[in-house]
């Protein structure tokens, strides 16, 4: 996500949260970031550093999600691995 305008990468971030059903607090805490932090993300406020990008791409792949973009095309792809129980 990294490469990503910083409105585009909030909506994705939001989306993903949505997707794996968690609150912001959920993700901050899974991703070993503040609250605050994942609040800026998503609301395009700041540019991120990639460090924090890295570590919340991390946490959503850890549980499941894939994100992806091709530069080229412009065009994201999200891939959400359903686990079986």
């Amino acid at each position: 996500m990294k490469t990503l305008q910083k409105d585009v990468t909030a909506r994705i971030c939001r989306a993903l949260r949505a997707c794996l059903g968690w609150e912001q607090r959920e993700l901050s805490e899974k991703a070993s970031i503040a609250l605050s932090t994942v609040q800026s993300v998503e609301n395009a406020k700041h540019e991120t550093n990639a460090s924090t990008i890295k570590s919340i791409q991390d946490t959503f792949e850890e549980s499941g999600v894939v994100v992806s973009y091709d530069e080229e095309k412009e065009e994201v792809t999200i891939v959400y691995k359903i686990k079986k129980s």
